[in-house]
């Protein structure tokens, strides 16, 4: 039987924050059911210090041993242990070294290209299950298995909606700088509209300064800084339009009763955009044609209705984990 669950995942200003995100979710999840230890490099490390309520423990790994599974491990007992990697470095080769050691092995996937050695895979993209067909593996794919901060999960009283409101958010980091790039584009073509903005302190001194001196001038603009997962939902449940990456965010603006604008601007976004875009959940966006397809979005008379009714992820994941966990 498993007896502890370790979390390997990095983030960065450059890579984002969305694979230790995902791993702060999970590990909400399993805390109760074994004791959870996060394991990253310096910057992912800090993130998941700030969720050590749901952690047994947080280890730093030197940059020297990031991405070497045998130096990574090497003063682990991987018996009873159970290995949930979220990272582009964790390859076939990785996993198979992990199981090697004793780990059972689960794999968050963004991108369905195998072949895989993990035991289990994961990926929370609507209508990605049909991508993999690597035989004696589990899969855990689509909303069932959304890997939401926990908030997301629950019952939600919404206030009502400010119908000029767009909340705009790509990410944590959004290194290609297309939070102000929008804004400019759409501001001067859309003057009723209120725009709530997001940015953390991982966005670089230019690009923060750029969404400063735009909201300056700008009444249009409200400027948010570092929002944490209760003051998300409530913009989320407040905002009646919302422009979002296509990641984790465009599954939390859904859970909300949005229908969100989706941007696909990396390829580790390009399943769940189509996942989002086939289901229904969200309207495309694309950088090129931003102005001319938002308005389009905005006209559009299809908006999400959330079906709550049996979904509960959480309980989904418990019950697949501890297959693995008891085998």
């Amino acid at each position: 039987m498993i007896k502890r669950v370790y979390l390997r995942a990095d983030g960065g200003p450059q890579t984002g924050w969305g694979h230790v995100n995902r791993m702060c979710a999970l590990a909400a999840i399993l805390k109760d059911e074994a004791q959870v230890v996060a394991v990253s490099g310096t910057a992912g490390a800090e993130v998941f210090r700030k969720n050590i309520g749901n952690l047994a423990e947080v280890q730093m790994l030197s940059e020297h041993d990031c991405g070497d599974c045998r130096e990574e491990w090497k003063n682990t007992d991987a018996t009873h242990a159970l290995l949930v990697l979220d990272g582009y470095q964790f390859d076939y080769r990785y996993q198979q070294e992990a199981k090697e050691l004793g780990f059972r092995v689960v794999l968050i996937d963004d991108f369905a290209q195998g072949p895989f050695a993990a035991d289990m895979v994961i990926n929370h993209a609507p209508n990605s299950r049909r991508l993999y067909q690597q035989e004696g593996i589990s899969y855990c794919c689509g909303l069932d298995y959304a890997l939401l901060r926990p908030s997301f999960y629950g019952a939600q009283e919404a206030p009502e909606r400010k119908q000029n409101q767009v909340l705009l958010t790509l990410g944590g980091a959004d290194p290609l700088g297309l939070t102000a790039q929008l804004l400019t584009k759409l501001l001067p073509q859309f003057p009723n509209l209120q725009w709530v903005v997001i940015y953390t302190d991982s966005f670089t001194t230019e690009h923060s300064r750029q969404l400063i001196d735009l909201a300056e001038y700008n009444t249009a603009i409200t400027l948010k800084k570092n929002m944490n997962e209760t003051a998300m939902q409530q913009l989320m449940l407040e905002s009646a339009h919302a422009l979002v990456s296509a990641s984790t965010v465009v599954l939390e603006a859904w859970s909300c009763g949005l229908f969100p604008a989706a941007l696909c601007y990396t390829d580790n976004q390009r399943i769940m955009f189509e996942g989002v875009i086939s289901e229904h959940l969200a309207f495309p966006l694309t950088t090129e044609n931003a102005v001319t397809e938002f308005g389009d979005y905005l006209q559009s008379e299809k908006r999400a209705t959330v079906d709550r009714e049996g979904w509960n992820p959480p309980a989904a994941f418990r019950s697949a984990l501890q297959q693995i966990m008891h085998a």
